[in-house]
């Protein structure tokens, strides 16, 4: 939700969404 929102109020590169899907990638298997 935090990085949802993160990335609503910034102009980002492709690089730097793959990089905030890796964390949440990872924040959901912390989550299992």
């Amino acid at each position: 939700e935090i990085l949802d929102a993160w990335l609503n109020t910034r102009e980002i590169d492709p690089t730097e969404v793959a990089n905030i899907e890796k964390v949440k990638s990872l924040d959901e298997h912390r989550r299992l």
